[in-house]
């Protein structure tokens, strides 16, 4: 029990430090009026100072993210790199329409060769589409 006691004590600064950064990025939704969870969906950015503040604090959530503040062992790598891929979806999508964060996970230590293939190929298959229309 004594040896896991710095783990224990590691995790709780890491979940406090997480609450820190998750708090600004995820606001509550405004109560839905039926039984259905709100969704959120982004409005079109309209680069205020609480959106210009909104990406600062998701880039230093990345970037704290890719610190490993879990402290993740080089024998558990893969799952260093899904966290942090995850995170970047998670961004991507919430803030869709700030290229800085496309740009920061395209960038990313751990961008994966899929993801660019990926991105070629619907870069392709929509320059086909453009090309077979009438």
């Amino acid at each position: 029990m004594a040896d896991l006691s710095p783990a224990h004590m590691q995790a709780r600064t890491v979940l406090r430090q997480l609450q820190k950064h998750l708090g600004p990025l995820f606001p509550p939704l405004p109560p839905s009026s039926n039984s259905r969870p709100a969704l959120f969906l982004p409005s079109l950015p309209t680069f205020n100072t609480n959106e210009r503040a909104l990406v600062g604090a998701w880039k230093n959530y990345l970037k704290w993210e890719e610190s490993n503040p879990l402290e993740i062992e080089e024998k558990d790598k893969p799952t260093l790199v899904t966290r942090i891929q995850s995170v970047y979806r998670k961004a991507v999508v919430r803030m869709r329409f700030y290229s800085e964060i496309w740009y920061a996970q395209m960038f990313s230590a751990d961008a994966s060769t899929d993801l660019f293939a990926g991105i070629w190929h619907m870069c392709g298959q929509a320059a086909l589409a453009n090309k077979t229309r009438p």
